[in-house]
């Protein structure tokens, strides 16, 4: 199970911190459930009893446990292209939740926060962790992309943003959206591209040259040196 997941993270050519990110899953939820089994004896019922053991054993949440499954249903595809497992048994599993029956039930409770709301929240939080919240705030970046965030994505003169593709927090790869979203993210990877761009409104640029000058880096994989 091992070799197989590396062989598929290894030619799917990835960041280096999404790589580090692939490695977490594998050590934390495929390994101690799988252990040395072989790609090629894995059934469906062995699918649908990882994500029981997942639930009940591990107690994730079940936006990740649909990251999970989604990224082994994804080497299973790959296997099943190199010839190495005739099927992939993650298409008749039923167990790894309805991802858009989530999104209708949150929508209908959640609401957006004032203005006022979010400045608060800024002004609350540790001077040294503002400017990945303005990121999230004035670019719509999520956790994960924020936090990988370093200088030379950051152009002051073009007030853009060049955010690279990371795999999401929340793994939301299941609906047919954020299934294609994967799809187009894939397919850039492999045709060289780094990421996307997002525009960089002023208040964020004026925080981000803030907390480069004050800080410099605000998480292992940030900001590497002030400038």
């Amino acid at each position: 199970m091992t070799a197989g997941w590396e062989q598929w993270t290894n030619q799917r050519k990835l960041e280096n911190s999404t790589k580090k990110q692939y490695r977490s899953i594998l050590n934390t939820t495929i390994e101690p459930f799988f252990k040395v089994r072989p790609i090629v004896s894995l059934k469906v019922a062995d699918v649908e009893q990882w994500l029981l053991w997942m639930e009940r054993d591990r107690k994730l949440s079940a936006r990740t446990r649909r990251q999970r499954f989604s990224f082994f249903s994804g080497m299973m595809d790959w296997a099943v292209v190199n010839e190495i497992i005739g099927r992939n048994p993650c298409k008749k599993v039923k167990g790894a939740g309805n991802r858009a029956k989530e999104i209708r039930e949150h929508k209908s409770t959640a609401r957006r926060l004032t203005t006022r709301e979010v400045l608060a929240i800024l002004d609350a939080a540790p001077p040294r962790y503002r400017a990945m919240l303005w990121l999230m705030a004035g670019c719509g970046l999520r956790l994960g992309e924020a936090r990988a965030v370093s200088r030379d994505q950051i152009g002051f003169k073009a007030e853009t943003l060049r955010v690279d593709f990371q795999i999401a927090e929340d793994g939301d790869t299941e609906s047919g959206k954020n299934s294609a979203i994967q799809r187009r993210h894939s397919k850039a990877r492999d045709e060289g591209e780094s990421g996307r761009t997002a525009p960089l409104p002023p208040n964020v640029a004026f925080e981000l040259r803030r907390h480069i000058k004050n800080h410099g880096v605000w998480g292992r994989s940030g900001f590497s040196s002030p400038t």
